[in-house]
């Protein structure tokens, strides 16, 4: 009878899988996603834990599509599946196939590594059944097979018992006559092979002629045999192993990729690494480049956090070498740069599922960059692992950050002069902005106050680049006056703003051209980089000057002014810019632009003073930036010159015969 046994086993049959078996430690299941081949380890031992012998013992395994086995004397494989005949295994026997083979994994699919199943045959029982009593009934039938054969006349005829009982039976005795006849044609005792239950037995072939179809008589003898066989048939299958692989995006930048040469910038570093694959990635190391233009970084300042969840600081381990490991060709002048080791997962596993993103920040300091940082990059190498022994990916930047310097200073000249229009009480005011810069600059604002007792009837706003531009003019009332605003997005490089408004006041009331003469400043962001990637529109972009964010103010008649020049820039900037400024002005201007005027803050607002307070300079129609001193209220030897008109008066002269300006 046959029957379903689980449980007890006779055959155990072992698979050890291991990724990469040249390091001998503890076996591994993951992959690095690759075109390239990687030699992988797969054993297979069966072993006989029963207490008989085991038959016919076979082992099959699947063989998936990415993994490439050859034959061998011991097994064959064919058709996507290896075998490998043990054969018969005696108690306690033991029998091993290594196996090398090449594994691809070019996605980062987990890789089903096949199923491994073997059969064998026991002649016991596995459940440990026994009989302990035997009761049988003998159901024997014979009977005889009669074929004619080829040649007519003659007879083939075969005398078959079967065994239709529970229990073997011991065959002692057949006879077989021809029917009339007492002739024996069979007569066999004792056959040898006893008869299994539902077995056959067979006699030999004999021939007898006829021309009638011949008719038989039997007589059968056989007996019971007192004893019970027993047999096992197995079958085991291993759940197979899974290979994961591991693949990454790994990714670094900096706030800031363009730098003021000699001014010292914060720039924040960040890193990141998603785990892109299938394999949870449980070790990590970096080597990160820190360019020669920044300091040392402050290992105390080093961030890691996993989707936002900061990583206890004995969980990664930082070293800082002096030197770059990565870059040869894009380096800095100004120092020989850092090599930053950090490695994540120095307590434990750091157990990176796929899908989440681990993040290393840190910031960097430039104290002085100089101009010479033409292109410097700051690569980085990552390599990380699933488990400790494992195979081990290593991944670069697919674009690495690029740190540039520029070297620009701003240069500008502005102005404002007021001119007496047809009839009493009419003006037209012009305020001027010239950008001397080497590019463009960003959210020019020009400022004006209209005194109290006048009003702006019309104004427009001329480009010697662009024509008329347009800009809307805010107003706010003020307790001396009216407050006006005109605000440019962007003032390219070179280009000449004039703001031309009509004042209109009350002919009676008392005015003093020299309260609308005041100019009240321009303002303007930074420098538009036109040849270079823009700048992050990040709260690193505060870290510069804070003058680019004040207003700039500047008066008198063209004055101009060289925003290079300030404390920050080194003795040899403002040499160079107070050079270049000579050719803009005559020999008796102050306006700011000397070499000098770096060495104090005291220096710098007595030159804004000059520029914004009662001395002025006058600009003429041709748009020449000379500067010219104006002696508003000064005698010279010959008489009074009226800065409005420029006719000479008698000395002494409290009122402008022309223009009826009133010198004070």
């Amino acid at each position: 009878r046959e029957y379903d046994v689980s449980g007890p086993r006779m055959l155990v049959v072992r698979e050890r899988l291991d990724t990469k078996p040249d390091r001998g430690q503890d076996r591994s299941t993951s992959s690095v996603c690759s075109k390239e081949a990687q030699t992988i380890s797969i054993e297979v031992e069966v072993e006989n834990v029963g207490p008989v012998d085991l038959h016919d013992v076979e082992v099959t395994r699947d063989i998936p599509s990415q993994l490439t086995v050859a034959g061998g004397d011991s097994h064959t494989v064919n058709q996507g599946a290896l075998t490998w005949v043990v054969g018969t295994l005696s108690p306690g026997g033991k029998r091993t196939l290594p196996l090398t083979a090449d594994l691809v994994s070019e996605v980062i699919d987990p890789i089903d590594a096949g199923t491994t199943s073997a059969t064998y045959r026991a002649d016991a029982t596995l459940s440990a059944m026994s009989v302990t009593e035997l009761d049988a009934f003998c159901r024997g039938f014979s009977f005889m097979d009669v074929d004619e054969d080829e040649r007519p006349d003659n007879w083939a005829c075969q005398a078959i018992f079967e065994n239709r009982s529970s229990f073997a039976v011991d065959l002692v005795r057949l006879q077989v006559k021809l029917a009339g006849s007492d002739d024996l044609l069979y007569d066999i005792t004792d056959v040898e092979k006893d008869v299994l239950p539902d077995g056959i037995w067979k006699s030999s072939v004999e021939i007898v002629p006829s021309t009638e179809k011949p008719n038989f008589n039997q007589e059968l003898g056989f007996t019971v045999i007192p004893r019970v066989t027993h047999s096992t048939n197995g079958a085991i299958e291993l759940q197979q192993h899974v290979i994961t692989v591991l693949e990454a995006e790994v990714n670094k930048n900096y706030s800031v990729d363009v730098l003021r040469s000699f001014r010292e910038a914060a720039v924040d570093a960040e890193i990141t690494v998603k785990n892109t694959g299938s394999s949870t990635v449980n070790l990590m190391r970096m080597t990160d480049d820190i360019p020669g233009l920044f300091n040392h970084p402050d290992i105390e300042q080093v961030l890691c956090s996993i989707d936002g969840k900061d990583l206890i600081r004995d969980q990664f381990r930082i070293e800082v070498k002096e030197g770059l490991s990565l870059e040869s060709e894009r380096v800095s002048p100004d120092g020989p740069g850092h090599t930053m080791l950090l490695t994540i997962g120095t307590k434990g596993p750091i157990g990176l599922e796929p899908g989440q993103t681990l993040t290393v920040s840190y910031p960097l300091v430039a104290p002085d960059p100089s101009p010479d940082n033409d292109v410097v990059a700051g690569p980085l190498r990552c390599d990380f692992s699933a488990e400790r022994y494992g195979p081990v990916a290593t991944r670069m930047l697919d674009e690495v950050p690029i740190v540039r310097v520029i070297h620009k200073r701003r240069k500008f000249s502005t102005g404002k002069e007021v001119f007496p229009a047809g009839g009493a009480g009419r003006y037209e005011v012009m305020i001027m902005f010239q950008n001397r810069s080497d590019s463009a600059l960003e959210d020019l604002i020009l400022h004006d106050v209209v005194p109290a007792a006048f009003e702006i009837k019309g104004y427009n706003i001329r480009s010697d680049a662009k024509g008329n531009r347009e800009a809307e003019m805010e107003k706010e009332a003020m307790d001396d006056g009216t407050k006006v605003t005109w605000h440019l997005d962007v003032i390219e490089k070179d280009e000449r703003i004039e703001v031309i408004y009509e004042l209109v006041g009350d002919a009676d009331v008392e005015y003093k051209v020299s309260e609308a003469q005041e100019f009240h400043g321009a303002s303007f962001g930074d420098e538009v980089d036109e040849d270079l990637p823009p700048l992050p529109s990040e709260e690193s972009q505060e870290e510069e000057p804070t003058d680019d964010e004040e207003d700039d103010d500047a008066g008198g008649e063209e004055a101009d002014s060289d925003d290079g020049d300030d404390a920050d820039s080194d003795a040899g900037d403002d040499a160079e810019d107070a050079d270049s400024d000579d050719g803009d002005e005559d020999g008796d201007s102050d306006d700011g632009d000397d070499a000098d005027d770096s060495d104090s803050d005291g220096d710098m607002d007595a030159a804004l003073q000059q520029i914004t307070g009662d001395e002025g300079s006058e600009e003429d129609e041709s748009g020449d930036d000379d500067v010219v001193d104006e002696p508003a209220a000064e005698a010279d030897a010959e008489g009074r010159t009226c800065p409005i008109c420029s006719s000479a008066n008698p000395e002494g002269a409290n009122v402008c015969g022309t223009c009826s300006f009133e010198f004070e």
